[in-house]
Parts: structure tokens; C-alpha cells; sequence
């Protein structure tokens, strides 16, 4: 379920002043709750579905509100207000049309951040939808990629091209993995001796490069035994020049 912390109060106050300040800053928290049971511990989660926020004593009951869709949750130690965000949605699954859904919308200046104040996410980095992390199929993978935090599909992947750098001290930060869910991925001629490439859909970097290519030979049954040779090779090199112990992603 895709909420809203209306309002989160402890019983007993704890005695770590920085616990408090954590817990009482997640009212008005947009989150992702996978179930209210009594007598379970109830998870609250960032909206990406993915990372944990905060763990629950077990839940000890809970009352709905079915008019406003407001959960009031009781543990043993504190007392949960929950709006539920999803009280609109039709039911059947949510048309799933991009490849490509951020946190965040795309824009011309990367260190400003706009999101949707319900947690839902872009299609394309530039259009808002009614779409939620939660509703996106497992084979989106998570990751950072221009500049956001966002969803990139490993299905239907038809071509992949992995360019590794051999200049910067990073194993993966400055490689590029493009990607095609349609046409070849060609060379094109650049000024200045640059390697330019047309073709592709989207192009990742850094780590999110190692988690797509097992994506995309899982989901799209991607032959990816020579893009793994030369994630290896460029390893092994960063690794000889740098050594193991250098963190540089």
C-alpha cells in the first residue's frame, strides 16, 4: 500500500533525543507499507519500494476509516496515522507503457528536484503518472541513472552495447552501457575523434551497468557472456593500476 504518515506518536518517548527527531520527522512521509496485520510487525518503506525506513513493535490493532481511507495503527509503543494514497486507483493493474520511470522529473538543471508530493513516478523522467514503484513489474531495476534515482526496464532488450573508459580512476563511474529495445546500436562519427553512438534508448553508468546486464539476461534472455568478459577485463585493469583496496565505484 502506497501511504502517507499523517501523524506517528510515541507512547513512552525514548531516551535518545536523535531517535525521537527521527520518528517524529516522518509525518507527512510519503511511503510504501507491504501490509497492516495484528500481531506482525508492520514495515515502512521508502516509496521506491525497495529500502526500509522504520520497523514497528507488532502491530496490536487497527482501525479504517473507509470514508477517508485513514489507517490508525496501535503497537505497544506508539500510535500510527496512515493515509492511504491509493483509495482512487481503479482496480486491474496500471498500464505499464515506458521503459524508463524516475523519482523525479528530468530537467535542464540537475541539482534541482522536483517530485510528486504522492510519491508518483515520471514516464520518461518528464511526464507524472498515477503510477507507484509498487506497481511496476520486477523486471524494472532500481538504480541511479541522469542524475535521479529511477526504474529502467531489463525486458524486451534487443541490443546492448558496454564502452568501457580506461582514462578516469573509477572501475565503472565513466563506462557506459547503451541500450536498445528496437533497433541496432551503430557508431557514429563525432567531432574531434569523439565515439559517438546512435540507436539506443537509454545509456547507464557506474554499477547499475553490472545489475542490467544480469537483468537483461533474466528477463530478456539477453546473451551477455561477452559484455561480462569485458566488465572483467576493465576490472581487472582498474584493480592493477589502482588496487583492490581503491573504493572508486
Amino acid at each position: 500500500m502506497n501511504m502517507r504518515v499523517l501523524d506517528a506518536v510515541r507512547k513512552t518517548p525514548s531516551a535518545d533525543a536523535v531517535k525521537n527527531m527521527y520518528f517524529d520527522d516522518m509525518r507527512g512521509f510519503v511511503c510504501f507499507i507491504p501490509s497492516v496485520i495484528v500481531g506482525e510487525v508492520m514495515i515502512i518503506m521508502y516509496s521506491n519500494a525497495i529500502s526500509v525506513r522504520h520497523r514497528s513493535s507488532a502491530v496490536t490493532s487497527c482501525e479504517i476509516d473507509y470514508e477517508t481511507r485513514v489507517y490508525t495503527v496501535e503497537t505497544a509503543d506508539s500510535v500510527y496515522k496512515l493515509q492511504d494514497l491509493e483509495r482512487s486507483r481503479r482496480t486491474g493493474k496500471k498500464r505499464i507503457a515506458s521503459t524508463l520511470y524516475m523519482e523525479s522529473r528530468i530537467l535542464h538543471r540537475p541539482l534541482r528536484i522536483e517530485t510528486d508530493p504522492d510519491g508518483h513516478l515520471f514516464s520518461d523522467g518528464r511526464y507524472r503518472t498515477k503510477i507507484y514503484a509498487s506497481d511496476l513489474p520486477e523486471h524494472f531495476i532500481y538504480g541511479y541513472l541522469y542524475k535521479r534515482h529511477g526504474f529502467i526496464s531489463a525486458a524486451g532488450v534487443k541490443h546492448l552495447l558496454y564502452v568501457p573508459d580506461y582514462i578516469f580512476n573509477h572501475r565503472h563511474k565513466y563506462d557506459t552501457l547503451y541500450i536498445s529495445y528496437d533497433e541496432p546500436i551503430r557508431q557514429d562519427a563525432g567531432d574531434h575523434g569523439l565515439k559517438l553512438y546512435d540507436g539506443y534508448k537509454h545509456a547507464v553508468s557506474g554499477s547499475l551497468i553490472i545489475d542490467f546486464v544480469d537483468a537483461a539476461e533474466k528477463y530478456s534472455g539477453y546473451e551477455v557472456s561477452d559484455i561480462r568478459r569485458e566488465l572483467k577485463r576493465k576490472s581487472d585493469w582498474f584493480d592493477e593500476k589502482h588496487g583492490k583496496e581503491h573504493l572508486h565505484e
